[in-house]
């Protein structure tokens, strides 16, 4: 803005400069106010410092010691006015151009240095006469301070006061140039001051800057930045690494806290260990396609509807080679060195819980034992979900339950008449005594099935009073079975279907018509395979078992709880039942045995 308004002087009253005198007044005039301005700058700031330390102090102590600014003595005061006096000389030669280096310059510039040095003596004196202090202090340091600052602050006011002199002075003189050179030289001095002011306070701002930046406190620098090689963020090497660590560390955690939780049976050691019982086998899980495979079965094209069941309950016969029909041949001679120590005819095979895989046990054993020769018998006497039929290709009906069924039916209307007869029978002359007697010569072991048995309407043909003895029920059972036993696809392997749905299973079972099919099957056959509905869900098994020579319990790897076996074997202990052993079925050979080929060796 001053530079404009000289600019548009200039041009208006076409004046280009000033006379050399009067040029010399003006930069006289404008060097001494330049420095004027920068001192009382300087004058201005020490006292808001001043005023700072104050402050602290007033803080620290309720109660001030007397400061410099508050004591005087007659010394302090002519030391100020010494001081006043040799700045106003130093300022003067200064504005006359003379160089910082001049002697003058120099020697006054020392005798303002001791008097400034004679001023803090003096006042630290006073100070130090009207109180005590620690000198290790907080105060003691606020206080030292405060009288560095007010004897700045004196120097400033006395540079402030020389200076605003030297400028009355020249400006008196400046009042004698001609109007218009005084308006031109106002107006150059205006400019030259705040070109120069404005030059001062920029290069006092960048240096407070640089002071700010140069402070670092109570910091110490422990070791220099150096330019890194490579991005120090993302570290994907460390990372990884561990990442990949504590990967490591939780799947061991979850695979222990897992298997510290799982109370399943996963070993044939504790099977043993928790029933005592022996491991006969350990079949593999078998794996089949639901749309199975015609080669595999007989190269036939005529089969049911259920040939993935059928697969599966005869892979022996279908696949001989397979790990699994190796399992079975392992459990089929474990039953050969069990039978040559105790002659077995009858065998329960069960499980704890359905799905374990008793009918398909029972159906490869069986089929497993034919190959040696021996006749076997299955029979499906899980009369609530029947499977066998499935499994074997075969029909459901007739079975076990139209046996017992039609069995027990007559046999009891024969022993309510027989009952009824023995009233009658106490007279000697009845008539249906001799009728009896003369049934006496019949043969009481009458062979099973298809040999030497008795027709029932044959028996009752000539008298329809008379009725059939009690040795002759078995010829019933015998006429039923040789309808209802059915052969199947393998040589020397029969079956007996459940046969229709009953509603009371565990009544028929109970029934001594089934004790007499048990009897009679085992006459004639080598062997016979019970399957029977789970132990843990239905009665039927733990009546059965008491009737058969030996129980086989199936059990399913890794899903069959430990408590549930307890319990299992805490009920076949109380009805004396033979327990011949376990199978471990469903087994993922892969997790149990390191070798996979273990069991496909030779």
């Amino acid at each position: 803005e001053s530079e404009q308004r000289l600019k548009e002087f200039k041009k208006k009253n076409k004046i280009t400069s000033l006379q050399r005198e009067s040029e010399e007044i003006l930069r006289r005039i404008t060097d001494a106010e330049v420095r004027y301005n920068q001192t009382k700058t300087q004058r201005r700031a020490t006292a808001e410092r001043l005023k700072t330390v104050k402050e602290k102090l007033s803080i620290n102590r309720k109660k001030l010691v007397p400061l410099a600014t508050d004591v005087s003595s007659p010394a302090y005061a002519k030391l100020k006015q010494v001081l006043v006096e040799l700045q106003f000389q130093y300022t003067g030669l200064l504005v006359q151009n003379y160089n910082e280096s001049h002697p003058k310059l120099v020697e006054l510039k020392r005798d303002i240095e001791q008097i400034k040095e004679s001023l803090t003596r003096e006042a630290l004196k006073l100070v130090n006469d009207e109180s005590v202090l620690d000198p290790l202090s907080q105060i003691s340091l606020y206080l030292n301070q405060s009288v560095a600052l007010e004897v700045d602050l004196e120097t400033y006011k006395a540079q402030e006061l020389a200076l605003k002199q030297i400028l009355n002075g020249y400006e008196a003189t400046l009042k004698t140039l001609p109007e218009k050179e005084l308006e031109l030289a106002s107006l150059v001095r205006s400019k030259d001051v705040n070109e120069k002011l404005f030059l001062m306070l920029a290069e006092k701002r960048e240096e407070a800057r640089i002071s700010e930046a140069e402070k670092i406190g109570n910091l110490r620098v422990i070791d220099l930045a150096k330019l890194p090689k490579q991005p120090v963020r993302p570290q994907k090497t460390v990372n990884l690494t561990v990442g990949a660590v504590i990967g490591l560390l939780l799947g061991f955690a979850l695979v222990f806290t897992r298997e510290f939780l799982n109370k399943t049976i996963k070993k044939s050691e504790e099977i043993e260990a928790l029933t005592s019982w022996q491991v006969l086998a350990v079949v593999p899980k078998i794996e089949i396609s639901s749309n199975g495979d015609a080669e595999n079965l007989n190269n036939s094209r005529d089969h049911s509807p259920m040939e993935a069941d059928a697969k599966r309950g005869m892979l022996t016969n279908y696949e001989p080679t397979g790990v699994a029909a190796e399992a079975f041949r392992v459990l089929r001679t474990n039953m050969q060195f069990l039978n040559s120590k105790h002659k077995m005819k009858t065998v329960l095979v069960t499980s704890l819980m359905a799905g374990d895989g008793k009918s398909t046990t029972a159906t490869n054993l069986g089929i497993s034992l034919t190959k040696l020769g021996m006749k076997v018998l299955l029979i499906d006497a899980d009369l609530r979900r029947s499977t066998l039929h499935k499994l074997l290709s075969v029909s459901k009906e007739p079975g076990l339950a139209d046996v017992l069924l039609n069995h027990h039916t007559i046999v009891s209307d024969l022993i309510a008449e027989d009952q009824e007869r023995e009233f009658y029978d106490n007279a000697s002359e009845s008539p249906v005594w001799s009728n009896i007697q003369s049934l006496k010569g019949h043969k009481k072991d009458v062979e099973p099935l298809e040999e030497n048995f008795i027709e029932f309407s044959q028996a009752a043909d000539g008298n329809k009073n008379d009725k059939l003895p009690k040795l002759q029920y078995r010829n019933l059972l015998n006429t039923s079975l040789v309808e209802c036993v059915q052969a199947t696809r393998v040589k020397g392997l029969k079956v007996l279907t459940c046969g229709k749905l009953i509603e009371n299973p565990s009544e028929i079972l109970s029934t001594v018509s089934f004790r007499l099919l048990l009897e009679e099957v085992g006459k004639k056959f080598d062997l016979v395979l019970i399957d029977s509905p789970p132990l843990l869900v239905v009665p039927d098994s733990m009546i059965m078992s008491s009737l058969v020579d030996g129980v086989m319990v199936v059990l399913e790897y890794n899903k069959c709880e430990q408590q549930r076996l307890l319990n299992a074997h805490k009920f076949l202990t109380k009805t004396g039942a033979n327990v011949i052993g376990a199978v471990l079925n469903k087994v993922d050979i892969q997790l149990m045995y390191k070798d996979k080929d273990y069991y496909y060796y030779g």
